[in-house]
């Protein structure tokens, strides 16, 4: 970025003024949370619990996935998922596991569990933002009945997957 900088006819002033500060800064304080919630024991916590109600990584996965989802619908996507890596690692650690399977569990979940809620993704509230401007204005309720049946239909074929190929 800094070679592209220097060799383009953009000033820096303008490069400066159009970065999106806020998203950036936004990153840097959800990740100092994550460290504050790692630091106070809290990761550990969760890991451990998780960890003690299975004795199988594969029932495991599908509780976290299915967990995820669930969190992911109320709690936007991109904090959760980062909060909950570490835990993955140390499941990982605590199960011996190599493979990616909690990786994709929590990823699966994360990521359809999104769509739940209008605050699940930042896309779904700049969905309803813009469908509200042209008129289409979807209710809480009507967008939660959809989101619903798309995250069961989501969680039933992601667990499937997860119990077979992972």
């Amino acid at each position: 970025a800094s070679i592209l900088l220097l060799v383009s006819r953009v000033s820096i002033t303008e490069v400066i003024t159009s970065v999106d500060w806020t998203t950036i800064v936004f990153f840097m304080m959800l990740f100092i949370v994550v460290g504050g919630v790692s630091e106070l024991g809290v990761i550990n916590f969760i890991a451990k619990s998780l960890a003690d109600i299975s004795a199988s990584p594969y029932i495991l996965a599908v509780v976290i996935l299915w967990i995820s989802m669930l969190l992911s619908g109320f709690i936007d996507n991109i904090p959760y998922v980062a909060t909950m890596i570490p835990v993955i690692k140390t499941l990982n650690a605590t199960f011996g596991l190599h493979n990616a399977m909690l990786v994709w569990a929590l990823s699966l979940g994360g990521c359809f569990g999104g769509n739940l809620t209008p605050v699940g993704a930042s896309a779904n509230v700049v969905l309803l933002s813009i469908a509200d401007r042209h008129g289409c204005h979807i209710t809480w309720k009507e967008y939660l009945k959809y989101g619903t049946v798309l995250i069961i239909l989501s969680g039933i074929l992601s667990s499937l997957y997860l119990l077979r190929y992972a």
